[in-house]
């Protein structure tokens, strides 16, 4: 019965990164590309998560630093890092990430929800953890982020200029 339900169950593919000793992923389907982190402008006094914006389809988009969020230290020199590009909300958003993985596809009931694990799920920018099996048999656990959340948690600036308001 059992097996019945799993060739029921939903899949999505998982655009899988690596992040220091950490290994994240998002849903492919809020991926819109990855580029080379090359270009970046700081931003002067911006929050630490903050690297700055870079330039994508013409236009700037900022760039989170996930190391930063994660208090992870990054494993590679900043030669080969890449951005993921990403929406939520109706933004773009970058996130600076160590080196792009592969792409599992993992059914939605394998990922186990961090609001039925309790703890501190109101901070957390993950939708849960999927515990997946490499051909050579070793088990590992990838973090699912949630796109959404990172832009809740860290209110990312908006993409668009005209949407700042104005005071009468």
């Amino acid at each position: 019965m059992r097996a019945a339900h799993a060739a029921e169950a939903r899949a999505a593919e998982v655009a899988s990164f690596h992040v220091g000793a950490s290994w994240l992923g998002i849903r492919s389907s809020r991926v819109v590309q990855a580029i080379d982190a090359l270009g970046i402008t700081a931003v002067p006094g911006a929050a630490r998560h903050l690297v700055g914006y870079a330039m994508f389809r013409g236009a700037p988009i900022p760039v989170v630093d996930v190391a930063e969020l994660l208090r992870e230290r990054r494993s590679l020199s900043g030669t080969s890092r890449q951005i993921v590009v990403v929406e939520a909300e109706g933004r773009l958003f970058g996130l600076l990430i160590d080196e792009l993985g592969e792409i599992p596809e993992i059914a939605d009931d394998a990922i186990e929800r961090l609001a039925l694990m309790g703890g501190a799920e109101d901070s957390s920018i993950a939708e849960g953890i999927a515990t997946l099996t490499d051909s050579e048999g070793a088990t590992r656990m990838l973090i699912v982020l949630d796109p959404d959340l990172i832009v809740q948690r860290l209110r990312v600036p908006a993409q668009n200029p005209d949407s700042r308001t104005s005071s009468a």
